[in-house]
């Protein structure tokens, strides 16, 4: 378990991190405002994490709709279920550890703090640049899932977290929703749901 979660997960994980960091520190002054982690509105995080167990329901339609619409080819559904086998092996904190908290602080620090962050500055000029930011920043998070059932999920996932980021100007609460929303997904795959 030891070795396939670092392949699997930590690495690919660490390298968006690693990238989003060396950016960050290497082109820009101000590395807490680039990334987004000011302390957000207050309830924010609450109404964040409420607001991932709601519309957890939609995103499960959604994901079960594309996936009727778009079958996953048979070798792709056996890779991810031997995935799931080897989560399974382990102890379910691991588990939410590597499915539920290390891609939402990697995946958010990336696409809501440096992308999003960076596209919705205005230039000299322009008005505020808000829906290109947060759809932009929500393409590239679904290309970072290698698989296109679960880039099409991800987007509109993207979306709704870079709203978030957006409205209270801080990751902090699209790190929680993430979280939120992937640890409801592990307890309800876990249960059988």
């Amino acid at each position: 378990l030891a070795q396939f979660s670092w392949k699997a997960i930590l690495m690919p994980m660490l390298t968006i991190l690693g990238i989003t960091l060396a950016m960050t520190f290497l082109f820009t002054g101000e590395p807490r405002q680039t990334l987004a982690v000011r302390r957000p509105p207050a309830l924010s995080l609450l109404a964040a994490a409420i607001l991932a167990i709601c519309l957890y329901p939609t995103a499960t339609m959604l994901q079960m709709f594309v996936s009727q619409t778009y079958a996953i080819p048979q070798q792709m559904q056996a890779m991810l279920e031997a995935v799931e086998m080897k989560l399974a092996s382990g102890p379910g904190w691991v588990a939410l550890i590597l499915i539920a908290l290390v891609p939402a602080v990697c995946e958010e620090l990336a696409f809501r703090g440096f992308i999003l962050t960076g596209m919705r500055q205005p230039a000299g000029g322009q008005r505020d640049r808000r829906w290109r930011a947060i759809v932009v920043s929500s393409l590239f998070f679904a290309l970072a899932h290698g698989i296109l059932q679960q880039q099409i999920s991800a987007f509109f996932l993207g979306l709704v977290l870079g709203y978030i980021a957006y409205q209270a100007r801080s990751v902090w609460p699209a790190i929680l929703y993430h979280l939120t929303h992937n640890t409801t997904a592990c307890l309800a795959h876990a249960s059988g749901g």
